[in-house]
């Protein structure tokens, strides 16, 4: 039985992933660091404490983390205020659906709190989240589980009924490893064979997930 329905943010729940593409494709050039846009794909799902260690093992200790971190956070901003937050296929009528039926939700994502609370809100979708777990909350981030246990936790539900949603491998890693059921919606990366050993299911969309839930939840 599921309870409870843990969403990731960037690239699950908002076709944010290219955007935050565009903007390291900018620090590239701003910061002088022209394979910095390379990177991103490790990065995907994970949070500061590990992209800060990543960054000075891949381009030395002298990488200007806090300055790149900054005019992130500053160019991503500004993008979704001129362009908003362009929700995920799906999420709407998925976040409906949860509440219609009195599963509990939370969101789990790597982004700081302040940010992500600020897109949530922009897109419309804040009230519909029970808690909201972000990646200042853990030391450890995802692929480790402890955000995701962190969201069960408020959300009072076990993390063997809770179902947890992801599009990037470390994401997947960290639900796996929480011991819950993982959806993977594929965005900028492919399942491997990894992903699908560690997935309940891979689907196309959010909206794919209400059957899944129907599946199991039926009586």
């Amino acid at each position: 039985m599921i309870k409870a329905v843990i969403f990731d943010m960037d690239g699950l729940m908002f076709d944010t992933e290219k955007i935050g593409i565009r903007t390291w494709n900018k620090l590239s050039e701003e910061l002088g660091y022209p394979k910095l846009h390379n990177l991103i794909y490790t990065c995907f799902g994970t949070n500061h404490n590990f992209k800060r260690k990543y960054f000075a093992e891949v381009l030395g200790e002298d990488f200007p983390y806090d300055l790149f971190v900054k005019r992130e956070i500053e160019i991503t901003g500004q993008t979704l205020k001129d362009e908003g937050v362009p929700h995920k296929k799906g999420l709407v009528e998925l976040l409906e659906y949860l509440k219609n039926n009195n599963i509990r939700t939370a969101v789990a994502t790597s982004t700081t709190y302040g940010p992500a609370v600020e897109h949530i809100k922009d897109a419309g979708v804040f009230d519909y989240f029970d808690a909201i777990i972000t990646g200042d909350m853990t030391e450890k981030g995802k692929p480790e589980p402890d955000i995701y246990l962190k969201a069960c936790a408020e959300v009072g539900v076990d993390p063997a009924n809770a179902m947890g949603l992801e599009d990037s491998y470390n994401g997947v890693r960290a639900i796996y490893a929480a011991g819950m059921k993982a959806v993977m919606i594929p965005d900028m990366v492919e399942p491997d064979d990894e992903m699908r050993e560690k997935t309940y299911a891979i689907r196309e969309s959010l909206l794919d997930v209400i059957d899944i839930l129907e599946e199991i939840n039926k009586v």
